[in-house]
């Protein structure tokens, strides 16, 4: 019998659909279900987390000596503020272009299904990198872009049957130093860095458990994502963001 809404329970949609949910909000019962099926993961070079600490760094330690050279005498001060502009060039805008080769790398090892984050919301990376480019915008999507690469890792590697998580509470700390003074230039580089390597880590372990043909049966996160049904997690999505398949419309 068809509902008053136009909708019939046995209607062949998924167990646990909910035709009531707000716009936006995961459609199916404890959450967003990722696809079910074995995953076998490659994780991205690991080579890339120490090009940042070098910038980092040698940007640091140019600015430094740029500095010491411009104060030993009047004549050598516009060679000294040059090299210290090096320094800093290198510090912070050499070391944001491979961080964001890094963010675009690690989101391109997660299969195409699992990039979604806790909230249901897929990225791309194409869209990990290129919206931290919108001004006031990127103040939020740096949340998204690190948290979330955590939540996808977090999922594969608990259909793998691995106990490792991915640092998102080492991202969000990383995240909220970005709004302090000061804070933001002389700590929050290092946390990046921190966040970077314990990603890499994780994803070395996630490759290691999938290597044996893939990641097992769907686990679920046992906190916000709640288990599995019965029944498996069933079709994956359609290709493509917000059309038709399990993950809500963006």
């Amino acid at each position: 019998m068809n509902s008053p809404y136009g909708y019939s329970p046995g209607g062949g949609q998924p167990p646990g659909y909910n035709p009531y949910a707000a716009p936006g909000a995961p459609q199916y019962g404890g959450g967003f279900r990722p696809p079910g099926g074995a995953v076998a993961y490659q994780a991205h070079g690991g080579a890339l987390k120490w090009i940042y600490l070098a910038c980092l760094l040698g940007g640091y330690a140019v600015m430094a000596l740029g500095g010491l050279f411009a104060s030993t005498s009047r004549s050598n001060e516009e060679i000294g503020v040059a090299i210290a502009a090096l320094g800093l060039f290198v510090a912070f805008f050499a070391r944001l272009i491979v961080a964001l080769i890094w963010i675009y790398s690690a989101w391109s090892a997660i299969p195409s299904d699992y990039r979604i984050t806790s909230t249901g919301k897929r990225v791309s990376p194409g869209e990990a990198v290129g919206f931290l480019f919108i001004p006031f915008f990127n103040l939020y999507w740096m949340f998204v872009a690190s948290g979330g690469l955590c939540d996808a890792l977090d999922y594969l590697l608990r259909s793998a049957g691995s106990t490792r998580t991915a640092p998102k509470g080492l991202s969000l700390g990383a995240c909220i130093c970005q709004f302090v003074p000061y804070v933001n230039i002389l700590v929050a580089p290092f946390l990046w860095f921190f966040f970077m390597l314990s990603v890499d880590s994780s994803a070395r372990d996630l490759q290691a458990a999938t290597a044996g043909g893939g990641a097992g049966a769907p686990q679920g996160f046992g906190g916000g994502y709640g288990g599995p049904p019965a029944g498996g997690y069933g079709a994956p999505p359609q290709p493509g963001y917000g059309g038709a398949g399990y993950g809500p419309p963006r």
